[in-house]
């Protein structure tokens, strides 16, 4: 298949896609399918797009994700782009007309350089309403999780987060966890005081407008990466919703 590169970056559709859904993901070549197989089947009632970012990994995982593309996707309307950062495949899946895939494959690895990498989500924030978060190693398992976290979400403005139930997997074996229990509502000093997080990141789905307000504080030097962070600065400013459902792995 002859392919022309459209230089530069795709210009987001702006007021399309609903839920901005972000893969990252740095040599899982093992376990990459799986992540976009639990993404490509959520069942909606609205258009969203799966950004996922491979960090210019080096056990073949971006071989992985271009088959997967040629073998979920309608080619004949794909839109490939090329820069100094990346490589990119903008694509419609096949079967799923709601889901999009938008694979960037970098140049070099900008673990080292969060600030370069937080401007490829910048543009893809400005134009959804919730984002949901899949890292490369962890995978979907309900159809329907995006659809009632939206659900949610949309109907009572007070709540910014949604999270669920979820499995750890060990090989070939599967721990259930959280599966009840969990707090909702304001749950800011339960975060603070507790050892443990028990907000599963691969179960979130959060208000952008939120995140974009909570940024300026979490982003701050002196917070370490992670997720914790962010939950912690998202409940100062609004209440969790827990689903009782396990949604994923």
């Amino acid at each position: 298949m002859d392919v022309k590169n459209i230089i530069g970056f795709p210009t987001p559709k702006r007021s399309y896609y609903k839920v901005y859904v972000i893969t990252n993901t740095y040599n899982q070549s093992n376990y990459i399918e799986d992540c976009l197989n639990g993404v490509l089947m959520q069942e909606t009632d609205f258009p969203f797009i799966h950004h996922v970012i491979d960090d210019c990994s080096s056990d073949g995982e971006q071989e992985v994700i271009k088959r997967w593309i040629e073998n979920n996707c309608d080619l004949r309307t794909s839109e490939y782009y090329d820069n100094e950062t990346c490589t990119i495949i903008l694509a419609s899946a096949q079967k799923n007309p709601n889901y999009t895939i938008l694979a960037y494959f970098l140049k070099k690895n900008l673990w080292k350089y969060p600030q370069e990498k937080d401007k490829l989500y910048t543009v893809w924030r400005e134009v959804c309403s919730y984002e949901a978060l899949c890292e490369g190693d962890d995978y979907w398992i309900n159809s329907l999780k995006l659809q009632k976290q939206v659900g949610f979400l949309d109907s009572q403005i007070d709540y910014g987060l949604v999270y669920t139930g979820f499995k750890i997997r060990y090989k070939d074996n599967f721990i259930s966890q959280s599966s009840g229990g969990c707090p909702e509502g304001n749950v800011y000093d339960r975060l603070l005081l507790n050892p443990s997080n028990f907000v599963c990141t691969v179960t979130t789905c959060y208000r952008i407008s939120l995140y974009k307000q909570v940024k300026p504080y979490y982003s701050q030097p002196y917070f370490k990466m992670g997720d914790l962070p962010l939950w912690l600065a998202l409940s100062h400013v609004s209440k969790f919703k827990y689903i009782k459902e396990i949604t994923s792995v």
